[in-house]
């Protein structure tokens, strides 16, 4: 993917521009800035504050970093739509994934990646006693 792309795909998401900055320099940024891509020589870093917890990767190819990014962004948006979603503690695993739009990814994540498949759980707010029983 090439930045041209991912900034295509990012409107069709309808993702605020605050959520992202793409540039060679890193400025100030405030903290709404959930992803932030730079470029230093032939290394491109992706700085993420999602959780809050600071995550930076390093990539060599810019079609591999900004599909990374892309990812990342459809998860927060995904994320923002499940805690705005009312009743969420009322529902099944099962209603809570077809309410989220994540049944699909979440079967197949349960049989080729075991943690996306935890992941995908905890951000519908199951305990980990129930993450465990459903992902064996």
């Amino acid at each position: 993917m090439k930045i041209e792309e991912l900034q295509i795909k990012i409107q069709e998401l309808n993702i605020p521009n605050n959520w992202y900055y793409i540039d060679e320099n890193i400025g100030r940024l405030d903290n709404e800035t959930n992803i932030i891509v730079s470029r230093n020589n032939n290394t491109i870093a992706v700085y993420q504050n999602v959780f809050n917890d600071g995550i930076t990767k390093s990539f060599t190819e810019e079609s591999v970093a900004l599909d990374y990014v892309f990812e990342n962004l459809k998860d927060l948006t995904r994320l923002r739509k499940i805690n705005a979603t009312e009743g969420l503690d009322g529902m099944t695993t099962n209603e809570r994934l077809f309410v989220s739009g994540l049944m699909n990814e979440f079967d197949i994540a349960k049989l080729k990646d075991k943690v996306r498949a935890k992941q995908i759980l905890r951000c519908l707010k199951l305990d980990e006693q129930t993450i465990r029983e459903i992902v064996k």
